[in-house]
């Protein structure tokens, strides 16, 4: 797969919501990714979520781990990714949202129901990015699936992805997903091969349902999401919208500019990381002083 140059890649991404970036992502980056990944794994938040399908395969999710931006660092602020969103943003600065860690395991894992991310995203703007870093080389029968151009519609559905009826939504939305299934037969559906190494970059907003995974297959995504200067907070009828940081949805309004301590900036240079890092130090050291006072009343 040919790489574009960024300017036509920006164009797309405005027109379609959705852009493939080959092979932008060396083995240094790639290595970064995967230790991420593996560390998200063993530390899972208590949104951690593992389902079993009737199948037999597995599909596991953890998002906005409290010190995610501290164990990724090094992977956002040293690859290629913040520079690269500035650019198909035109100039702008970048901050980490959160990441996002899936992981698919066979016997076989059916495809999601059609959604867009954003209905459960407390932001707004044209400046955000969902950029996902598939690990393992997959067919583009099981790779993610966009509906081109469907980020400039209103529509916010939402599934519950509930495997018995694919077009239930969640809880707290008002707009049904009926027909979704349906139109998207008749409508500008694209998908990738991909490989490691390939970055797939969409706006949340974007029509999207995610493959599934055959037999014997084992499927790694690792999702960084992102926003820029024009992010301003949305608020959501849902009851716990994304990101999931303590206080957050109490400290911002709708329509504020999404600014807040929990989101480091990465371009044009980082900041942010070492005020993250003394909050999680100050809540570890309470976390202790709490334990070793139950210890003592124990006594």
């Amino acid at each position: 797969m040919v790489r574009e140059p960024l300017i036509i890649c920006a164009d797309r991404l405005r027109k379609d919501g959705v852009v493939i970036l080959p092979q932008v992502l060396e083995n240094d980056a790639l290595s970064l990714a995967e230790k991420g990944f593996e560390w998200s794994l063993g530390h899972p938040t208590p949104a951690a979520i593992q389902s079993t399908e009737d199948a037999g395969g597995t599909c596991y999710e953890d998002r906005c781990h409290p010190e995610a931006a501290n164990i990724y660092q090094e992977l956002l602020c040293e690859s290629p990714l913040p520079d690269i969103l500035a650019g198909l943003w035109g100039p702008s600065s970048v901050w980490f949202l959160h990441e996002t860690v899936c992981l698919l395991d066979g016997p076989t894992t059916r495809r999601t129901a059609w959604h867009r991310p954003s209905s459960e995203l407390a932001l707004r703007g044209k400046q955000i990015a969902v950029v996902r870093i598939i690990l393992d080389a997959t067919s583009k029968a099981h790779s993610p699936e966009f509906v081109r151009g469907s980020h400039h519609e209103a529509n916010e559905a939402r599934s519950a992805f509930d495997a018995a009826a694919d077009e239930r939504p969640s809880d707290g939305v008002d707009v049904p997903n009926e027909g979704i299934e349906k139109q998207s037969e008749t409508r500008d559906v694209v998908a990738w091969d991909v490989m490691p190494g390939d970055v797939l970059i969409c706006h949340p907003a974007v029509l999207q349902a995610d493959g599934g995974c055959e037999a014997g297959v084992r499927q790694r995504t690792l999702t960084l999401h992102f926003f820029g200067e024009d992010a301003h907070y949305a608020a959501r009828s849902i009851r716990a919208p994304l990101p999931l940081n303590s206080g957050l949805h109490d400290t911002l309004k709708d329509g504020d500019l999404f600014r807040h301590p929990a989101f480091p900036r990465l371009r044009p240079f980082p900041i942010g990381f070492e005020q993250i890092r003394a909050k999680t130090a100050l809540h570890e050291r309470g976390g202790l002083t709490r334990n070793l006072r139950g210890k003592s009343a124990a006594r």
